[in-house]
């Protein structure tokens, strides 16, 4: 997730924003842009770092491993059959007119009849 500098104002405290606009700061950056040595200086870590997989991307995944057959279906794609059952049966799109694609597009599918694990929960999660 990208935030523009509103959005870090407003993550940042009062005291962190001040101190990144002061006239200190600025001066020790070159004209370049680039920082000057400072021992000072440190880096810290977001306390908001993803810790792995979302509670969500997990679901999501259980739910593509359950439309897979694992017959004819390879491990992180569901191929046509699978598909086909899952927006026919499972969402009752119609396969006939133009809501196929929504939904296609939707899941990211790289073709008409497949859909692959990351496009399926990325997809969603999108959608929200």
């Amino acid at each position: 997730m990208m935030l523009g500098w509103k959005g870090v104002k407003q993550h940042l405290p009062s005291k962190v924003a001040k101190a990144l606009l002061s006239k200190k700061k600025r001066e020790k950056h070159g004209a370049d842009g680039s920082a000057k040595e400072d021992p000072g200086r440190f880096y810290m870590n977001s306390a908001n770092e993803a810790k792995g997989p979302s509670p969500l991307d997990s679901k999501l995944d259980a739910l593509f491993d359950s439309l897979r057959d694992d017959e004819n279906d390879e491990k992180d794609k569901l191929e046509l059959e699978s598909t086909m059952g899952y927006l026919s049966e499972k969402l009752n799109v119609s396969l006939e007119n133009a809501e196929l694609f929504v939904v296609l597009e939707l899941v990211q599918a790289p073709s008409v009849g497949e859909i692959t694990r990351a496009g399926f929960i990325d997809g969603w999660k999108a959608s929200g």
